[in-house]
């Protein structure tokens, strides 16, 4: 009874070595694989990063030519209202030196008043 409970037992924890062999083996398949599937993703994230880099270089590029284009496009027509500001501008200053005068001819009077 003894020697066979023995045995028995014996035999029952060569069998969990076993199960327990065979379970690390296929965890270390599923890790294995789980592993490589990751590294596919990486490739595939690192691929999807360099396209996207790529597109917004495209569209960098892109704006910056519209962006010369609408300079070059705006260049006469600023030149234009440049010109017509500075016309503006100079009749402004006019008016303003005439009301300037007006202002101290009628200020010079009312001192003549005055006295």
């Amino acid at each position: 009874g003894l020697v066979g409970g023995g045995a028995g037992g014996g035999g029952g924890l060569e069998l969990d070595v076993q199960l327990l062999a065979l379970g690390a083996q296929s965890f270390s398949e599923e890790f294995e694989a789980a592993r490589q599937q990751a590294t596919g993703l990486q490739v595939q994230l690192r691929r999807m990063e360099q396209e996207a880099e790529a597109k917004i270089a495209a569209k960098t590029a892109r704006i910056a030519q519209l962006e010369q284009d609408l300079v070059e496009a705006k260049r006469p027509a600023a030149l234009e209202a440049e010109s017509e500001l500075a016309t503006e501008l100079k009749e402004a200053l006019e008016r303003a030196s005439r009301a300037e005068r007006r202002a101290e001819e009628l200020e010079a009077r009312q001192q003549g008043f005055e006295s």
